[in-house]
């Protein structure tokens, strides 16, 4: 059980509102998390505050450890992914010129960037964007297969109920647990809607 991020007063605001407003959050060597949320929850700024690649004022955010970060395509660093020489062969985008790669392609390479990595934790911001059917099943066997936290934002429901077994539920700038997939948790908040 090694702590791998632990955060403190993370506070965003956009726009005259509030993103996020956490007060403590842990992410741990063994979880499988799904954030979830509306459009515009802070998803993804959440995703880059704790992998490091945004900085907030006041906000303590620690790693104990390397994360690797699968972003939204505009984000792809060729560079970083042809490094990944073995990952790429086995995701079907070897030797594909970034300029001719299709929206599955740069996502394929995403992927094998970030495992190839080995990194403590992988922080995946859809990575079921412009994949096939046969490259979600490959990311699927990957993610199952890897040794170390994941934090994937997803609306791919059938997805997280594959790779997660919590839910965060990012709403009005908090988080709220949910234990289980995805499927979990939306029966939770049923439960929850009908008790009220």
């Amino acid at each position: 059980m090694e702590l791998i991020v632990k955060a403190k007063d993370i506070f965003l605001e956009y726009a005259g509102r509030d993103i996020l407003d956490i007060e403590e959050l842990e992410i741990y060597s063994y979880d499988r998390i799904g954030l979830v949320g509306d459009n515009g929850a802070g998803k993804t700024s959440l995703l880059k505050i704790l992998s490091g690649n945004l900085t907030i004022a006041d906000a303590d955010v620690r790693r104990f450890g390397s994360i690797a970060l699968i972003g939204q395509l505009d984000e792809l660093d060729l560079d970083a992914a042809q490094d990944s020489g073995e990952m790429l062969s086995r995701l079907n985008v070897a030797g594909v010129a970034q300029e001719t790669m299709s929206g599955g392609e740069e996502t394929r390479a995403k992927i094998a960037s970030a495992l190839s990595q080995h990194a403590s934790a992988i922080f995946a911001d859809e990575p079921t964007s412009h994949l096939d059917q046969d490259g979600i099943r490959l990311l699927v066997g990957q993610l199952k297969a890897f040794d170390g936290a994941l934090l994937i934002v997803s609306h791919d429901r059938h997805f997280l109920d594959q790779v997660v077994d919590k839910i965060w539920e990012l709403k009005d700038g908090g988080i709220s647990e949910f234990w289980g997939d995805y499927s979990d948790y939306l029966r939770q908040k049923e439960e929850e809607r009908k008790a009220q």
